[in-house]
């Protein structure tokens, strides 16, 4: 199951007495599931530090605080840790994996497995019947002989449970009312109710969490296909209003017949159903070169927890906007740009990068710009749109389509998300994939200097106007030589004076 560079550093650790592999490795071998990264404590880690001092196959790095003291972690790249699955779809966050070296801080075992998280975690396995089972020299059911478990966590994963170790698990680090839901997430695991409860009762300690360490639990969840169960769930216990307490007056924010939820159950059905459309892209995608576009898009980076992201927030907005018309009609005019200080400050919270921040931003903002781009825009308006805006147009289809699915049980929208994807999205992809996806490659009839040395103007922006609206009727297939691109070019500075 391992590579021979990472067996020959365990054979080294086994060598010191006491060595255990504990937690997650544990936990994953007993599920079948594939090893991403080995924590090992040890003894008089200093000494096994030299011992290993000689290999060359990976990168030493030094974490400041693990559990309240040192880690040592050994950093391997994808082709020196040839790790064989038996979930070969689970693939790690940057395909590399680690062995994390903790030393002994307390004088035995148990002691340590105390400090753990939930039970599942708390479960060790001596370093030398473990090296046996990689060289095949013992059974799996040899090797869990060994097993040492004081809180009963192999019978938790097998009536796939999360349990706390203690009652103090949260006190002891805060960022655990975010990981036990990551953890239910990823393994399909229940939180046992004094779980819960022990979570909702310690739910203020949210504040002591930086936010890095946030969106690392917060992307690790959303990268889980049905997400959207385990937010509701941990926003239940007071847990997203807590760390965002901008969505607290989403709550009883009523709206009008187009929908049949207030804004904060619309928020979370919106996710629900933009999780729902990526597990089943072919019943809304029925074109093989579309989902493949959209798939693309969402393995980039960070895209898919983004848009997730967008679809919870989308709507933030709305309540400092909301007024009531003389007809009784409830309007929210202008609340995709009233949400984005706030949404500003979701992503600070979250020390999202400028490129995360970025995409937020745009998917809040235009996310009703949309909607009205894609039912009623001229072919060269969605045309400029795509060429502006690029494949994250792509992100912003995802999130109409679940904003306009989560109104779905008002009946007046059932023939409109009929035609919206049987034609409307239809025609807006059709435009990326046949003139704006490759417009790069294309040779404009016009350039800059072309349009200035023709008609005696300067740089600026209405050189810019001109060279895209030529660029866009090339596009389009309504001129298609030079002669007509001066043609089209004064016509518009005809209308433009």
């Amino acid at each position: 199951m391992l590579s021979r560079d990472i067996l020959q550093i365990l054979i080294e650790l086994s060598h010191f007495p006491n060595s255990f592999l504990v937690g997650g490795g544990v936990r994953d071998l007993l599920l079948g599931r594939k090893l991403k990264d080995l924590d090992f404590l040890l003894p008089n880690l200093d000494q096994v530090l030299k011992s290993v001092a000689s290999f060359k196959s990976f990168t030493k790095v030094i974490l400041n605080d693990k559990n309240g003291h040192f880690c040592y972690r050994f950093v391997f790249s994808q082709d020196t840790a040839d790790i064989n699955s038996a979930d070969p779809g689970f693939k790690h966050a940057d395909d590399r994996f680690w062995l994390d070296l903790v030393e002994f801080q307390s004088d035995n075992l148990i002691n340590e497995l105390a400090k753990r998280d939930f039970t599942i975690n708390a479960i060790a396995l001596p370093l030398k019947p473990l090296i046996m089972y990689f060289r095949d020299d013992i059974l799996f059911s040899e090797l869990k002989e060994n097993i040492i478990d004081p809180y009963r966590g192999t019978r938790d994963l097998e009536n796939r449970m999360l349990r706390a170790v203690s009652k103090t698990i949260f006190q002891d680090d805060p960022l655990r009312l975010w990981r036990m839901w990551r953890f239910a997430a990823e393994l399909g695991f229940i939180p046992t109710i004094e779980l819960i409860e022990l979570a909702s009762d310690n739910i203020d300690l949210c504040s002591h969490i930086s936010g890095e360490r946030i969106r690392g639990e917060l992307f690790a969840l959303l990268q889980q296909p049905d997400s959207a169960e385990y937010i509701i769930s941990a926003a239940n216990t007071g847990l997203l209003e807590n760390q965002f307490p901008a969505l607290s007056s989403l709550k009883h924010c009523f709206q009008d017949k187009h929908h049949y939820q207030d804004v904060w159950d619309h928020s979370f059905q919106a996710l629900k159903e933009l999780e729902n459309i990526l597990c089943n892209l072919s019943d809304y995608f029925t074109e093989g070169v579309y989902r493949n576009t959209i798939e693309e898009w969402l393995a980039i980076r960070n895209n898919l927890a983004i848009l997730k992201l967008s679809a919870l927030f989308h709507d933030i907005g709305k309540p400092q906007v909301k007024v009531r018309s003389a007809d009784g009609r409830v309007h929210f005019y202008n609340h995709e740009k009233a949400g984005l200080p706030k949404i500003d400050a979701i992503s600070d919270r979250l020390r999202l990068s400028r490129k995360d921040s970025d995409l937020l931003l745009f998917l809040v903002s235009r996310h009703l710009q949309i909607h009205r781009i894609i039912k009623g825009a001229t072919w060269r308006t969605k045309a400029r749109f795509w060429k502006n805006h690029g494949k994250d147009v792509i992100g912003l289809i995802l999130l109409a389509s679940a904003d306009l699915l989560a109104k779905r049980k008002t009946s007046c929208l059932a023939n409109e998300i009929e035609s919206y994807f049987a034609t409307y999205i239809p025609e807006v992809f059709g435009i990326w994939l046949s003139k704006i996806k490759d417009h790069n490659r294309i040779k404009p009839l016009l350039d800059g200097w072309e349009i200035m040395d023709t008609f005696g103007l300067l740089t600026g922006k209405q050189v810019g106007f001109i060279k895209e609206a030529v660029l866009i009727a090339q596009l389009e297939g309504t001129i298609t030589t030079k002669s007509e691109a001066v043609k089209y070019a004064a016509s518009l500075l005809d209308k433009r004076d």
